[in-house]
């Protein structure tokens, strides 16, 4: 099952062809957004039921129908073949935007309620606390971290959103692993000099130097993911 996830993973990237070629060079406009939440519990010998894997995908500025399985005209058989043997939703809201949809997802609130009604704050801003202070509120409770708490190992690969300061970054909030984009937005092959002071992209709680030669973010996100599946599997055989 772990195998089949995986491929499925590593395919996602079909949805980077979204858009024309002109629009897939700003990760802004298409960035396949994974929010992976991958998380798995070594079982004692005496539990009879084992408890699942778990893993969330989230994907931005993607509208209802642009998948195959809800009548899009692009293919995705991937994702397809996961809904076939899924549940597909019929009836289902977000925030409208990147910070406060991540909000909710990850706290499970509004996202007023976790301090992130609009955008996120730059790192140096000196906000008041409240619903508009744009980043998620420390201990605020999480995915990872209640899941954490079962004994569940906890990953993510992908844009982060909801916390510019280190303070605020998902290893403060449960995720035992983290790599991607923590800004809203960045070129698909680099940060920007012009916007280095203001975007990280980061493994863990230190900043990454990304490749000059042979990095698409879309693909080191998957095999990112990838890599925290396959050593999860390692760990737990």
């Amino acid at each position: 099952m772990l195998q089949q996830i995986t491929r499925r993973i590593a395919s996602t990237i079909e949805c980077r062809n979204w858009k024309s070629s002109k629009s897939i060079r700003l990760s802004w406009r298409i960035m396949l957004l994974l929010l992976f939440s991958y998380a798995s519990m070594a079982q004692k010998k005496s539990e009879k039921a084992p408890r699942p894997n778990i893993l969330i995908i989230m994907a931005d500025d993607m509208g209802y129908s642009d998948i195959g399985c809800y009548g899009g005209e692009v293919k995705t058989p991937n994702l397809d073949a996961l809904a076939s043997k899924g549940l597909k939703m019929r009836s289902f809201y977000n925030n409208a935007r990147c910070c406060p949809t991540r909000a909710s997802l990850l706290s499970g609130q509004y996202p007023h309620a976790v301090g992130v009604g609009h955008m996120v704050t730059q790192a140096n801003a000196k906000p008041d606390p409240g619903p508009y202070q744009g980043y998620l509120s420390p201990n605020t409770p999480t995915l990872a971290s209640e899941l954490k708490k079962l004994g569940y190992n906890t990953y993510m690969s992908g844009k982060w959103h909801v916390g510019e300061k280190s303070d605020y970054w998902p290893l403060q909030f449960g995720f035992e692993h983290y790599f991607g984009l923590i800004s809203g937005a960045s070129s698909f092959y680099e940060i920007t000099p012009q916007e280095k002071a203001k975007r990280k992209f980061v493994l863990d709680a230190q900043e990454y130097e990304i490749p000059q030669e042979g990095f698409y973010m879309t693909d080191a996100l998957t095999n990112k993911a990838i890599e925290y599946v396959n050593g999860q599997k390692k760990k737990t055989a």
